[in-house]
Parts: C-alpha cells; sequence; structure tokens
C-alpha cells in the first residue's frame, strides 16, 4: 500500500474554513431579503443579478451608501446609460434606493411603487 491511495492527511494540512456567524434574531423565514441575499448568494425571492450586486456593493446603495434595510424598493440603475450605448452587463450595473435612482434621474416617485416588494 504504497502511493497516495491511503494516507492521513496532516492535522496543518487542513484547510481551516471561517464563517460569518448569523445575528442574534435574524432566520431564513423572518422575510428579510437583503440580510439573506448579500449572506447567502441566493435567496428565492430575489433575482441572481440583485443578489450579485447586493453582495459586490456590500449591501449598500452605490448613490447613497446607506445599507440596505429590509422594505426598501431597490432599482437596477445603468452607469453608463443604454442610450449611450451602456450594456446590460454586471459591470454597467449598480444598484440603487428607488428614490436615490429618481434623483438621479430627476423623476418622482409614484406612491404605488411604494407599496410593491422590492424584489
Amino acid at each position: 500500500m504504497t502511493g497516495k491511495e491511503n494516507y492521513l492527511p496532516l492535522h496543518a494540512s487542513t484547510k481551516i474554513l471561517r464563517y460569518k456567524k448569523v445575528k442574534d434574531t435574524k432566520s431564513p423565514y423572518d422575510g428579510d431579503l437583503i440580510y439573506w441575499s448579500t449572506r447567502l448568494s441566493k435567496h428565492p425571492q430575489a433575482t441572481s443579478r440583485k443578489v450579485k450586486l447586493l453582495k459586490r456593493q456590500k449591501g449598500k446603495c452605490a448613490h447613497c451608501g446607506l445599507t440596505f434595510r429590509d422594505g426598501d424598493l431597490l432599482e437596477t440603475h445603468h452607469i453608463i446609460p443604454r442610450a449611450l450605448d451602456g450594456s446590460n452587463k454586471d459591470e454597467n450595473l449598480e444598484l440603487l434606493h428607488l428614490h436615490c435612482h429618481d434623483f438621479k434621474h430627476g423623476n418622482k416617485v409614484n406612491s404605488k411603487q411604494l407599496d410593491e416588494n422590492p424584489f
């Protein structure tokens, strides 16, 4: 029995995995899509694109810098507008609060949109 078929790995060669502790009151069933999307990189009610953007931005709005909270309305914004040949690739997208997106574009918030789900 020579070779690498059967061997006992050394303790020092075992890779250490570090995990972030789940906040004390959090549960995957509490409806906090922002927290679980940034933590797990997936959520059944969030699109994969928004999850990637949330993770890249560390859960913060690209305009105001505030952390997204549960219930915030999120808008996907093109950094280089599509009208100016901007792409739909993730590198050209960022997540903003709805009111920050409206501020950037000079639009008013529609009150009916405030009652809708952010994802």
